[in-house]
């Protein structure tokens, strides 16, 4: 019986890792250049990516593109409570990642600071905006991240 369940976990981490479905939280120009990540050019399905979640409730990774506005912390919240354990957090460029070049009074200091503290920024994707081809390495680092991940 414990050989079954054994089994079941390692059946449950390899499609979690090879079947990952984003939710965007997209704003300015990060949002563009994901959107041309997520289109046929690229071609992320191949990969195991599946076509972004339109509400929270089915998706795996929260992607953030873009700043983060004051104002909208608490849509960002919402939308990271109302998705189902387990679930991982992407930060899509330099504003998502730090805030930016863009040091306003209205800007949040990245993502990191929207979210409540206790929720860590899993993948960090450096650029402003990124290339296309580093949504491919930042979701192939995610992967790799949860395969060691420990079952839980």
């Amino acid at each position: 019986m414990a050989h079954m369940v054994n089994l079941a976990h390692a059946l449950s981490r390899w499609s979690r890792r090879n079947a990952l479905r984003p939710i965007v939280f997209g704003t300015a120009c990060c949002a563009d250049e994901l959107a041309a990540a997520l289109g046929p050019r690229f071609d992320d399905g191949r990969s195991g990516l599946l076509p972004p979640s339109e509400t929270p409730g089915p998706a795996d990774v929260l992607i953030v593109a873009g700043r983060v506005s004051l104002d909208a912390i608490p849509a960002l919240r919402q939308i990271y409570g109302a998705m189902a354990p387990p679930r991982w957090v992407m930060a899509f460029g330099s504003c998502a990642a730090s805030g930016g070049m863009f040091d306003t009074y209205a800007a949040a200091g990245g993502v990191a600071s929207a979210l409540p503290p206790d929720v860590p920024v899993d993948v960090h994707v450096p650029g402003c905006p990124p290339r296309p081809e580093d949504l491919c390495d930042a979701l192939e680092a995610l992967r790799q991240r949860l395969g060691r991940a420990p079952q839980g």
